[in-house]
């Protein structure tokens, strides 16, 4: 996935334009019969970040430039590069590499990905380790529906409009998806959540069985920003090609 932002910043007193923020990542993973067991992960950062949560002046911006590799196997090694410029906003801790050993993990970059096959049941919680690829640290995640009403044991659904949405080789206006929503929380004292996800359930078609075409596609994530300002928002669009 290759991730461009350009905008600006808008606080008390001013603006800060945000100019060419990148970020690449390439993840490689197994098949589902071998359940997804990812072999390798890879991502590359130039980002703007405030440096607090109200900004006054432009000195309170910077951009952070790093990459980050997790390889996995018997063991697990995260290796963190930032740049030069960028590592007094990092811990003072050293980055270079640590090692994690039998310890079963689902990469960070394909949980979105990993929970398209998930059976979705009300009050049921799902747990994994990851990996951190800021801190090289292990994370213990947890999934969890956001809508806990059900019927059955279902979690209750979301409508979710797209638009600009293309479909069986045609093209609409826009289209609506009944999704399931899921949440992902870090556990522990200082846990919070770092993604929504809402993936469409599976339609039926007139001979009643499902519909595979668009099965539990993401069709919006949510990605709160730092100090609460707001969330980052990726709504599915297809566009018709000439």
């Amino acid at each position: 996935t290759t991730l461009k932002i350009n905008g600006k910043y808008k606080f008390d007193g001013g603006e800060y334009p945000v100019e060419n923020d990148l970020t690449y990542t390439k993840t490689v993973f197994k098949g589902i019969e071998e359940n997804l067991f990812p072999i390798s992960s890879y991502q590359k950062a130039e980002n703007t970040c405030a440096q607090k949560a109200s900004p006054t002046d432009n000195e309170d911006f910077y951009k952070v430039r790093y990459e980050a590799e997790i390889t996995y196997g018997d063991e697990a090694k995260v290796t963190i590069t930032p740049s030069e410029e960028s590592e007094r906003y990092f811990s003072s801790t050293k980055y270079s590499e640590k090692d994690y050993k039998k310890i079963t993990f689902l990469d960070g970059n394909e949980m979105i990905f990993a929970f398209r096959a998930v059976k979705y049941e009300s009050g049921k919680s799902y747990y994994f380790g990851t990996l951190d690829f800021l801190s090289g640290e292990y994370k213990e995640i947890k999934a969890e529906g956001i809508n806990t009403a059900s019927e059955g044991s279902e979690q209750a659904k979301t409508p979710i409009t797209v638009k600009q949405y293309r479909e069986n080789g045609g093209f609409s206006d826009e289209k609506q998806f009944n999704c399931i929503g899921l949440k992902f929380s870090t556990t522990g004292s200082y846990g919070k959540t770092f993604r929504y996800v809402y993936y469409a359930t599976n339609p039926t078609g007139a001979d009643g069985k499902e519909i595979n075409s668009t099965r539990r596609i993401p069709v919006r994530i949510y990605q709160p920003l730092t100090y609460n300002k707001g969330y980052l928002r990726f709504t599915l669009q297809t566009y018709k090609w000439n």
